[in-house]
């Protein structure tokens, strides 16, 4: 199996979309709308077309952590889409941003994909390398924001970098929950920043 890059994967899908827009049923969903709950059996896969999408998980306390965001042409390909009737691992919800007046996103069934992946093979491992290549990406950076302790040096670095996730708007207290701080604790440190 090939695993792609992520620039590699924005290409394919750039390409895609401006291939195969007209043929793509594309939804729009109201903030704080669910496109799919965790346990949920999906065979869809999601290209983000516009906006903001939340990605989450249920822990064994059963409290919702956020895990990622996903943003224009990102995929979101769930498991239960590569592996037949395997739970969806993630819950993934439209949120409020400043990036875009609309959250929409692209759902595609699996049999459409394969059928589009037939006219254009590059499309075949897309699904997989988002699986089992950025699924491990998304884990791994969840886990170094749990981890880390100098959650403001962490913070800094993001806001000098100028991260979409603390230039789009998304309502703070998902940011905090995926660096798992408290909300007033995020909007501190975030303000100690700004005005340095």
């Amino acid at each position: 199996m090939v695993v792609l890059s992520i620039a590699d994967v924005e290409i394919i899908i750039k390409d895609f979309i401006a291939k195969y827009s007209n043929e793509l049923e594309c939804k729009i969903y109201k903030d704080e709308e669910i496109v799919r709950r965790e346990g949920e059996i999906s065979k869809k896969i999601y290209i983000v077309n516009d906006g903001v999408f939340r990605i989450g998980k249920i822990d064994h306390q059963k409290t919702d952590m956020t895990i990622a965001f996903a943003w224009k042409n990102n995929v979101i390909a769930p498991v239960s889409s590569i592996v037949d009737n395997f739970p969806a691992i993630f819950e993934l919800k439209s949120i409020e941003n400043k990036l875009s007046n609309t959250n929409s996103i692209y759902e595609i069934n699996i049999e459409q994909w394969n059928y589009f992946a037939k006219k254009d093979p590059k499309l075949k491992e897309l699904p997989k390398s988002f699986v089992y290549e950025n699924i491990d990406i998304l884990l791994n950076l969840y886990s170094l924001f749990r981890k880390n302790r100098n959650t403001e040096k962490v913070l800094k670095d993001l806001y000098n970098a100028k991260h979409p996730v603390l230039n789009s708007g998304i309502p703070s207290h998902y940011i905090a929950d995926l660096f798992g701080i408290k909300n007033d604790t995020f909007n501190r440190i975030l303000n100690d920043i700004k005005y340095r």
